[in-house]
């Protein structure tokens, strides 16, 4: 529990670092950057599995299947994110900006997950 607190007053430091140094052309470049990185990646992977939920013995195994590699596009889209802020802002780049990718992914990957469970159940309840 220690570690976690720590993690967490380690990532408010360095969010606060982070926001003295950059503008709001730089965020907005690099948000839309990281959702098109991240489209680009992620998109092909589950355009190829939405049509193999027509095997219902496929299903949930498919289901778990999308849940995690859309976790793997909420990691994907924080390290984008803060390496194309690090790129835009070479003074940021020395920021171990890794904290920050920890701890939002793993907070947006718990809702991400808490969603998915609620929607698996309800849809798989009924069958």
């Amino acid at each position: 529990m220690k570690y976690l607190l720590d993690l967490w007053q380690r990532s408010k430091i360095i969010r606060r670092r982070l926001d003295d140094e950059i503008t709001m052309n730089t965020t907005i470049v690099s948000v839309l950057g990281a959702i098109l990185g991240t489209t680009i990646v992620v998109l092909p992977l589950i355009l190829m599995i939405i049509p193999l939920f027509l095997f219902i013995e496929l299903q949930i195994l498919l289901t778990v299947l999308i849940f995690v590699i859309g976790i793997f596009g909420v990691y994907l889209y924080e390290f984008l994110m803060y390496y194309i802020i690090g790129y835009l802002v070479p003074k940021v780049k020395y920021l171990k900006m890794i904290v920050l990718i920890q701890i939002e992914g793993t907070l947006i990957s718990l809702v991400l997950v808490t969603f998915g469970i609620v929607v698996t159940i309800i849809i798989f309840g009924r069958l």
